[in-house]
């Protein structure tokens, strides 16, 4: 395993392996205390033809792609900054290579998000983009079993199956545990189809999340790696699992302290995609981010 990148941000050490860990560093007795956010969630399309009852982007074929190659905010980003590139249906950005590019002479670390069908359309694109370098991380949301995908997606390491609670049920998890698959749990996001969907099976999601979180500890050691996004550690409460000490090892901090999420198309910036809070993008991601902290302590004066 080698060392992507390492760099200074605010009072913070941070590494970067080439197996996706991120590790960091900052002086005993303080709080993390960042420049620029660690990783960026970013939309940059909100076309898509899959129609997911539950997208909570509201993602659909009239949506617009966001105008990528010209975001001065882009050209400020730090080497070693991750951005996590989702849509909408990234693969259908025709900006989409020649924004890869854009980032990789950067040193930004690009990792993107597709669902399965998208996967599979687009297979061969998204090979390129892999053995070139231009993303390092690919997350596949999980829609249906295919053993022969399944297993072909298991041998990449740099692969991760998208499970979201209150969706995927006993029977998906079960499936897939057989895979030696790594695995990230999205929560339930009540907002875009999402609420309507929650609103017409309301009992249902519960239910399902319900059933995760007391099940979740059966399923760790079932998956080569099980991982999960702020609002799944609201939702399921992973930490009662290991010890406070391992917790504080294993947890990197909040939205909008470590973290943001830019919509590309409506050309805003808000804590976390779910937060409807946000303002106008700036040209520079340090200015952004300290007023998406303040935003975050409860000063909502940006």
């Amino acid at each position: 395993m080698k060392v992507l990148e390492k760099y200074k941000n605010g009072n913070a050490s941070v590494t970067i392996w080439s197996d996706g860990t991120r590790e960091i560093e900052f002086p005993d007795g303080e709080e993390i205390n960042l420049a620029f956010p660690l990783s960026i969630d970013l939309c940059i399309t909100k076309y898509c033809n899959r129609g997911c009852l539950f997208c909570y982007n509201n993602s659909g074929v009239n949506g617009k792609h966001g105008d990528i190659m010209n975001l001065p905010i882009i050209d400020s980003l730090p080497r070693g900054i991750e951005v996590a590139i989702g849509g909408g249906s990234a693969t259908t950005h025709p900006d989409l290579k020649p924004f890869l590019k854009k980032l990789k002479a950067k040193g930004v670390i690009a990792n993107m998000t597709v669902s399965q069908g998208e996967f599979i359309d687009n297979l061969a694109l998204i090979n390129d983009l892999i053995e070139n370098d231009l993303i390092h991380g690919l997350g596949i949301s999980y829609k249906e079993p295919n053993d022969q995908l399944w297993k072909l997606i298991a041998e990449n390491k740099d692969c991760v199956v998208h499970l979201i609670a209150g969706v995927h049920t006993k029977e998906v998890f079960d499936y897939l545990s057989k895979f030696g698959l790594k695995v990230l749990i999205l929560g339930y996001k009540e907002i875009g189809r999402g609420l309507f969907y929650y609103d017409a099976l309301k009992e249902q999601v519960d239910k399902n999340i319900q059933w995760l979180k007391d099940n979740l500890e059966n399923y760790i050691d079932k998956f080569e790696v099980v991982s999960f996004d702020n609002l799944a550690l609201k939702q399921l409460s992973p930490e009662r699992l290991v010890t406070p000490e391992k917790w504080n090892e294993l947890y990197q901090g909040d939205d909008g302290t470590i973290s943001c999420y830019i919509d590309a198309v409506d050309k805003t910036i808000h804590i976390i995609s779910v937060d409807q809070r946000g303002f106008k993008l700036g040209n520079y991601i340090i200015r952004d981010f300290q007023k998406i902290k303040d935003m975050k302590r409860g000063n909502d004066n940006v």
